[in-house]
């Protein structure tokens, strides 16, 4: 019996649930330090929302947010994907919850959660919901030639090319395959009903056949637990029987996914055949590629075939998560027609493969981050949001500052010049102010014209020339020092007062 959804009457057709308030739930870990383990949402009352709540247009993009928050580095140990807590709380306060329902959501009783009433979403689902949009975003790129297919190895992680064909037949031109390995949560695995053949697609000079793989381990490399593989076997005709005992004999197909892809390709193979023992093997990720009398070839994705073999990729990893899509005649809506999304993470995914050949995306000048420019009209834009932006324009504002004040103090450069450098397009009197204003609140003047006070009196040439450049002694010296000429201008004036009693 299926499970109703309890955000029935506030979930928009884009699986949106409206919340009034996002946090993230911290686990202190053996180190001491904090792991984000969920976060919880308060949902909007059904009463409080409007109609015109979080309207989302037509391929916004907002799947590269959520993939941005990841990037894999590379280890000695092997490629490992990370994924920044941070963005992802700052992604669900935007956003709200990816999922909204069991098994990655619960209330505080740990049961589905209720509308109205606060409830968690697990950080592990939100880590691979993350990591796999980074995946398609990447490859995306990379087939599109917006970045070097050199660099694939690098930007996308576990990833293997491989041409097989088998010796017994030697006019085969055998097939290709593409396999990428992700780490998941085994749940965010049984969400996409890994393992699972996804799709069978017919292009100009080759169909190809995607599917989703699962293993539960990871040996020999930086990450383990569950990964999930998308698979991408390309070939140049329709897939026989005999390529596909050899297809599903090299890749390990479970015995469910065996039958439920023969009878999707209606593909009959002989009862009285007997399966061959495999003699070679190739790891990747989690399982093994192996098969018997197989002859395998590593190929380079840069080779011919190589973008389009990721552009199959990115549509099968599109195809994989519409899980929660489904056809509602009676709801037409702006944003999604006839379809009506029971997860927002399912309508991120469509909203990507919307605009998926027109995608335009750039990189951080700051911090190297991910962003959408489908639809943004204006100056070409350089910073993934406007804290990066307001914070290199800071940094650089900062470095202005500290040339300008080493200038002054290391090659003796007066205010007038570097007023006239580093304001050229204010006027003169209005330039050189803003240079005494930032020599004044110096710290290392200060202390650097007490360090020459010290050496040489008050006779000291770098107080006379922070004089000569009318800079206010009152902000370059120490109260100590102020003390000491406060008093020796009442003994001047003592003395002058004395000399003028005797006169």
């Amino acid at each position: 019996m299926a499970t109703l959804d309890p955000f029935a009457q506030t979930r928009t057709s884009t699986g949106i649930v409206p919340c009034k308030n996002v946090a993230a739930v911290h686990m202190e870990t053996e180190t001491g330090e904090k792991a984000l383990v969920a976060l919880s949402f308060i949902p909007e009352d059904p009463t409080h929302i409007s109609p015109l709540t979080h309207k989302p247009g037509r391929a916004s993009m907002d799947l590269v947010d959520l993939g941005a928050s990841a990037t894999v580095r590379t280890t000695p140990n092997g490629p490992v994907t990370q994924v920044s807590a941070d963005s992802l709380l700052s992604f669900a306060k935007k956003h709200g919850p990816l999922f909204a329902r069991t098994p990655f959501a619960w209330n505080e009783e740990g049961d589905n959660p209720a509308a109205g009433e606060l409830f968690e979403e697990d950080a592990g689902a939100w880590v691979s919901a993350a990591s796999m949009a980074n995946l398609a975003i990447v490859a995306q790129q990379l087939s599109q030639g917006r970045l070097p297919l050199v660099t694939a190895g690098d930007v996308i992680g576990n990833l293997v090319r491989w041409h097989v064909t088998t010796p017994e037949i030697p006019e085969d031109p055998g097939f290709d395959l593409l396999i990428v390995a992700r780490p998941v949560t085994p749940e965010y695995a049984d969400w996409l009903g890994a393992p699972l053949f996804i799709r069978r697609e017919e292009l100009s000079d080759r169909i190809d056949y995607s599917f989703l793989l699962r293993g539960d381990e990871q040996n020999g490399t930086a990450e383990s637990g569950t990964w999930l593989e998308v698979v991408v076997a390309s070939f140049v005709h329709e897939i026989t029987a005999a390529d596909y005992r050899l297809l599903s004999q090299a890749l390990g197909f479970s015995e469910s996914l065996d039958k439920e892809v023969r009878t999707r390709l209606s593909l009959n193979l002989e009862k009285d055949e007997k399966p061959r023992k495999p003699n070679a093997s190739l790891i990747v990720g989690a399982s093994h590629l192996a098969d018997t009398n197989l002859l395998g070839k590593p190929q380079s994705i840069e080779e011919e075939g190589g973008s389009e073999l990721l552009a199959s990729l990115v549509r099968a990893l599109v195809a994989a998560h519409l899980r929660d899509a489904y056809v509602d005649v009676f709801s037409a809506s702006d944003e999604t027609g006839f379809l009506s999304f029971r997860s927002y993470l399912s309508w991120l995914w469509y909203d990507f493969s919307s605009g998926i050949d027109k995608a335009r995306i750039k990189y951080c000048v700051r911090c190297g981050r991910a962003f959408s420019v489908v639809g943004h009209r204006g100056p070409d834009r350089v910073f993934c949001s406007d804290e990066c932006r307001n914070a290199s324009h800071n940094e650089r504002s900062n470095r202005r500052r500290d040339e300008l004040r080493h200038e002054f103090l290391e090659q003796n450069k007066t205010v007038q010049e570097l007023a006239r450098r580093y304001f050229p397009e204010e006027k003169k009197a209005t330039g050189e102010k803003r240079v005494r204003q930032s020599l004044q609140s110096w710290p290392s003047l200060k202390h650097a014209v007490d360090d020459d006070i010290e050496r040489n009196g008050w006779s000291s040439p770098l107080l006379q020339r922070c004089r000569n450049e009318k800079l206010s002694l009152s902000h370059l010296l120490t109260t100590k020092r102020r003390n000491q000429l406060e008093r020796i201008r009442e003994t001047v004036q003592d003395s002058q007062k004395t000399k003028a009693a005797h006169s």
